[in-house]
């Protein structure tokens, strides 16, 4: 798969900061935990976690050492918004791909 677009990558990190707890509550995610679930590189994580806090999509919580990040309500509502968008996207590089296989075998 090619490059990501950056509103997906930003869906990812919103997605992968939206985690709860037992109890249904946002607990927010290190930034080790969102780098694997986001598939980022560190570097890529430097660039967007700050982006995304100036924006007022994401908050950073600090308990001591621990730092968390959690979608704020704006970034909860960019998550709904982009899920379908995120589908047809999906889809869409699915068809894509399959049609330049069969094209390629003609």
């Amino acid at each position: 798969m090619g490059r990501r677009e950056r509103l997906l990558v930003i869906y990812d990190i919103l997605k992968a900061a939206n985690e709860k707890d037992v109890f249904g509550e946002r607990r927010g995610a290190t930034r080790t935990r969102i780098m694997y679930k986001a598939n980022l590189s560190f570097n890529q994580l430097k660039i967007y976690l700050p982006l995304l806090i100036q924006l007022g999509l994401l908050e950073e919580a600090k308990n001591g050492r621990n730092v968390r990040y959690r979608p704020t309500e704006e970034g909860i509502r960019f998550l709904n918004y982009m899920e379908p968008v995120r589908e047809f996207f999906i889809e869409f590089i699915k068809a894509e791909r399959a049609y330049k296989l069969k094209n390629k075998s003609s």
